[in-house]
């Protein structure tokens, strides 16, 4: 089974920014677990791929919703967050298993 990475432009849906499922699922650790409330991520790359979401933020125009769940999954949780509190959130590896995130605002 795989993390399947969806993300849609809130302003600007015809922005093209591509995000690969296999850049997250390359940075997961050997000990991810499939019931854990967060996807435990090696740090190695995580900053880059933050680094990539903050781009994408910009050429949003508005924002974006990013999702990161086993493949054939739904979310069970919804998050609204800054981008300022959605980066961090990456960046300490705590992107929720189960939780759609709705970034929009700028701080």
């Amino acid at each position: 089974m795989s993390v399947e990475t969806k993300i849609e432009m809130i302003g600007n849906p015809s922005s093209e920014f591509f995000i690969s499922d296999y850049e997250l699922q390359n940075l997961l650790s050997d000990d991810t677990d499939r019931n854990a409330e967060y996807w435990d991520f090696q740090q190695p790359g995580l900053e880059q791929f933050t680094e990539k979401l903050s781009k994408l933020y910009v050429v949003s125009n508005g924002g974006f919703t990013f999702q990161a769940i086993w493949s054939g999954e739904e979310p069970s949780r919804i998050e609204n967050l800054s981008i300022s509190e959605f980066l961090n959130t990456v960046r300490s590896s705590k992107i929720g298993t189960k939780t759609k995130y709705v970034v929009v605002g700028h701080t």
